[in-house]
């Protein structure tokens, strides 16, 4: 390095740089000089205010410049060398000045101006100026999402600019009804019909409350329409509630109805119809209820959800999130809603869905069975007739 290069760089290092606790000390005085022309109720012209105010802030835009650390402002002029002096601060600017810049900087925006610097923010003109910086990567972000939830929707059931997207369960079902009878004669949506959504939710029995037993089951109709919703009381000593999965407390099960007469129940309102779920086979399980295959829409194993969702079993709130936009499990589960899910999630898919089923029954298509799914097939038939046997010895 030579003797002169060497020489400003001393120069420069012995320049002392303010600190915060001056910056602070410039601003208090600015504080207390305006506190006491307000207190000795001195006359102030319009002119005299207007130098005040400016005064007070080029303070504070003097303090915000300084409390910056030597690294800070290093990055930053690294980010826009041209734009930023770190020697030297530049002039603050005006009230009418800000007002025209984020006039030009809204108008870059909307028209997509070709200007670099309005390509990037100009961070230590926004500090000086107190102004936060907009992100735009976050509306770009919503606007990518919800265009992503409307090419997931199926043609047919996407929303318009006239019927926007729903944004809660029962939105949905309504958006359903009025894109599958146009003509706006919307059939009973009390009516029982031939589809139906189950959801059950269990506690623990046994040691540790390992094994589970039914303690409410929740059936809603096409249009999500509650059709049943009970607990029930379990035949064995409840040794875990499960309250932060399952949403059941000891108190609700207090003069709840017996296993039999819900199962019983159960099985007259699903017989013959179609059966819609997620994870049937533990519900079903848990009723000791059997029924046809081809009967039955369970959302966790529809081979059209794997390739969108990654997964040959994806959970219910993924994919309430991927095809309906909406929160559902945000705390303990409720079974009414997670019926309702499984019913709108179906419905968006039932033409496809349904047209699988028939190929697969009259063997055009065949559905591969790999040693994994005989084997929980074996273990469930255990367990149904343990369980049955053991029911059967205490009664």
């Amino acid at each position: 390095m030579s003797t002169s290069n060497w020489a400003k760089l001393k120069a420069k290092i012995a320049t002392p740089t303010p600190s915060g606790d001056d910056a602070s000390t410039k601003m208090t005085k600015a504080n207390n000089a305006k506190k006491r022309k307000r207190d000795t109720g001195a006359g102030l012209d319009a002119d005299s205010e207007s130098d005040g105010d400016e005064q007070d802030a080029a303070a504070a835009a003097v303090a915000r410049a300084l409390a910056l650390t030597a690294k800070d402002r290093q990055s930053l002029a690294s980010m826009n060398p041209e734009r930023l002096q770190i020697d030297r601060l530049s002039p603050t600017p005006t009230a009418s000045s800000l007002g025209d810049d984020a006039t030009e900087a809204a108008d870059s925006r909307n028209h997509g101006g070709d200007d670099e610097d309005d390509d990037e923010p100009d961070l230590l003109d926004a500090l000086e100026k107190g102004t936060p910086l907009s992100l735009p990567t976050h509306a770009t972000s919503t606007a990518s999402s919800a265009s992503s939830l409307l090419a997931r929707i199926p043609a047919a059931f996407r929303p318009t600019a006239s019927n926007p997207v729903p944004t809660t369960l029962m939105a949905w079902f309504s958006h359903l009804d009025s894109l599958e009878h146009p003509s706006g004669s919307v059939p009973d949506p009390t009516k029982l019909g031939k589809f139906i959504a189950i959801d059950c939710e269990m506690v623990g029995v046994g040691p540790a409350g390992e094994d589970s037993a039914l303690a409410r089951v929740s059936i809603v109709n096409y249009h999500g329409h509650v059709v049943l919703d009970t607990f029930v009381a379990p035949q064995e000593p409840v040794t875990d509630y499960r309250t932060q999965f399952s949403g059941v407390t000891a108190s609700d099960l207090v003069g709840a109805p017996k296993f039999r007469d819900v199962v019983d129940k159960v099985a007259g309102i699903i017989q013959g119809r179609v059966v819609v779920g997620h994870g049937l086979h533990n519900d079903l399980n848990i009723l000791l209820l059997d029924h046809p295959k081809d009967h039955l829409r369970d959302t966790s194993k529809y081979h059209g959800f794997h390739s969108e969702m990654r997964t040959r079993q994806p959970a219910l709130r993924k994919l309430v999130e991927t095809y309906l936009g909406l929160q559902i499990q945000q705390g303990t589960h409720d079974s009414v809603e997670d019926a309702r899910a499984a019913m709108a999630v179906y419905r968006l898919h039932r033409g496809e869905w349904d047209l699988h089923v028939k190929k697969v029954a009259s063997g055009e298509v065949k559905v591969p069975k790999n040693s994994k799914q005989k084997k929980s097939a074996k273990h469930w038939e255990k367990v149904k007739g343990g369980r049955a046997q053991k029911r059967r010895r205490k009664q």
